[in-house]
């Protein structure tokens, strides 16, 4: 039966990109509860928040969004489950990390691609945090 042969296959990439996603989301997710019981995130939001402000987020979003910006999106988002922030932040959060997402590995894409990344990787920084200061006037 030919459906079956494609319904195991389709099951195995399934689980498997399932297991990828569980391996870097749920190691984050503890770090960051880990980190809230240490009461690290008080002292980041007192000494980051004027900046993340502009963007009208806290200053614990920025783990969140650093992750994103450098290494995974996924990681990001079990990072923004453990902190727990609201509908306003997650939505500026998400397009930001969306619009400027894993920059070194996508830096070395790009630069195989004959490309410049550093160019390429500044306007896109610019086009994040452009985004998230007009989604903090707009939301």
């Amino acid at each position: 039966m030919v459906w079956r042969k494609g319904f195991f296959n389709g099951l195995r990439k399934g689980l498997r990109i399932y297991l990828e996603l569980v391996i870097v989301i749920v190691p984050l997710f503890v770090f960051v509860t880990f980190l809230k019981h240490l009461q690290v995130f008080p002292v980041l939001e007192a000494w980051l928040s004027p900046f993340m402000g502009l963007f009208g987020l806290s200053g614990t979003a920025t783990i969140a969004l650093l992750t994103g910006f450098f290494f995974t999106a996924y990681g990001a988002v079990g990072i923004i489950s453990a902190l727990g922030l609201g509908w306003k932040e997650i939505t500026i959060l998400a397009v930001m990390i969306t619009i400027c997402h894993e920059v070194i590995i996508e830096s070395v894409i790009l630069k195989k691609m004959g490309g410049s990344p550093l160019r390429i990787t500044a306007l896109r920084f610019a086009f994040a945090l452009s985004a998230g200061f007009v989604l903090n006037l707009v939301l």
